[in-house]
């Protein structure tokens, strides 16, 4: 099968052809996707060149099998998922968006730690306040791609709440939009030797460039994953905000995959690319070079093969939990415990598998609470405080009080965090 290139790559490796013939051939061939969203590559100090090419795309073989790929993998995921006890389901969930708001941030050499993410958790619905928790705002928003219904963005303002939403409390005040909606002030993107790009430098240009990102979001014609993937280019390339774009580009690609296929798919993005993240922004680069005439393929190719790449690890832990927590089942049925003691230590087992911070467990109210436990309150009461004075958990908060697995009971059940 033909190999497909880069533009330029096939101009190297075709130094008889004329380049510019075969981007005409691509960008006018019946499957394109021509997107109307226009950028002015770069020369080689990083600076916009006066040319200017509309973004497009061709679904070529290798696309289309990502595209599948991820279908498939995205299947896959939630019938795991599906399959998880109610209590170890909860904790992966949380888990997955320690991950990728930790990732999020750790692209843009940004520091969070789990523990400060978890805090955030504990203070989700909190009222707002004048002087918020640290990421609450990034737990909110990562938590709303759990949801049945995820709101599409459909107009510019929607743009700057979820920026405000999302980064509250994380932006420098130098750094918040000075225009009404975007940045007024001119940005560079390079470090102190070089630039890599220059984005639009007025406010006026910004919503122009995002009315045409409006306008490709809602075509209802162009395949889903390669709407969300071209479309997380164009928004970093117009870089609207003087700080926050990456985050706030990859949260909104997330909600797209979210609401196409599933939310583990979805939160798994950033932690992939803060793996390796070259790849990342050599695609960044390869779409803006003047001889690549502006063709998106091999951008969404690289976001697509993040997404699998995520994709494959999930489905990798998934299996893990689900072998070991079968293991955790059996060797708490051969201890000397009651039915109920087996079903609550059990239930300590589902929430460690997920963490390794110390103040992760679970509140003694929710146990009590928790009707399909079976017996009574006062029961499970009992059993609860037990299993602390037993060695299996210890208290880890007295204040609503909360236990986790002890060490003890780790080494007695021969465990090992999937999450560290």
């Amino acid at each position: 099968m033909h190999e497909y290139h880069d533009l330029l790559t096939y101009s190297r490796m075709n130094p008889g052809k004329n380049p510019q013939d075969e981007y005409h051939r691509r960008f006018t061939s019946p499957g394109a996707y021509r997107t109307g969203m226009m950028i002015h590559p770069t020369n080689k100090d990083g600076l916009p060149t006066t040319d200017e090419y509309e973004l497009f795309f061709v679904p070529e073989h290798y696309l289309l099998q990502l595209m599948e790929q991820v279908r498939h993998l995205s299947s896959q995921i939630t019938a795991l998922v599906r399959r998880l006890p109610k209590i170890a389901a909860r904790t992966f969930v949380l888990a997955m968006l320690m991950d990728e708001i930790k990732a999020t941030n750790a692209i843009e050499g940004v520091h969070s730690t789990r523990a400060e993410i978890q805090n955030a958790w504990n203070h989700r619905n909190d009222s707002d306040q004048p002087n918020p928790v640290r990421l609450v705002g990034f737990v909110k928003m990562y938590n709303e791609l759990l949801q049945t219904r995820i709101p599409m963005i459909t107009k510019l303002a929607d743009i700057r709440t979820a920026y405000d939403r999302l980064l509250q409390g994380e932006i420098a005040p130098d750094s918040l939009p000075q225009g009404q909606l975007f940045r007024s002030q001119a940005v560079r993107i390079g470090n102190a030797q070089t630039t890599k790009h220059i984005p639009p430098t007025s406010e006026k240009r910004i919503i122009n460039c995002l009315e045409n990102w409006l306008q490709f979001e809602q075509q209802e014609n162009v395949p889903a994953l390669f709407q969300a993937a071209a479309a997380h280019f164009y928004f970093e390339y117009v870089h609207p905000f003087a700080d926050g774009n990456g985050r706030l580009g990859r949260h909104l690609f997330c909600r797209q995959i979210a609401r196409e296929y599933d939310p583990f798919t979805a939160i798994s993005f950033s932690h992939e690319i803060s793996l390796d993240d070259r790849q990342y922004y050599r695609a960044f680069d390869k779409v803006e070079h003047r001889r690549n005439y502006g063709e998106l393929t091999f951008f969404i190719q690289t976001t697509l093969r993040y997404l699998a790449h995520g994709q494959q690890r999930t489905v990798a832990k998934l299996m893990a939990v689900q072998e070991q927590l079968a293991h955790a089942k059996q060797v708490i049925h051969h201890q000397q415990l009651s039915p109920l003691a087996q079903e609550l230590l059990f239930a300590y087992v589902q929430v460690y598998f997920f963490t390794n911070l110390t103040d992760w467990g679970i509140d003694d109210r929710e146990i009590i609470a928790a009707k399909e436990f079976g017996k009574s309150r006062e029961d499970r009461k009992r059993v609860i405080r037990e299993l602390t004075q037993n060695g299996w958990t210890t208290v880890i908060k007295k204040r609503p009080k909360k236990r986790c697995l002890s060490r003890q009971g780790k080494k007695q059940l021969n465990l090992q965090a999937i999450f560290q």
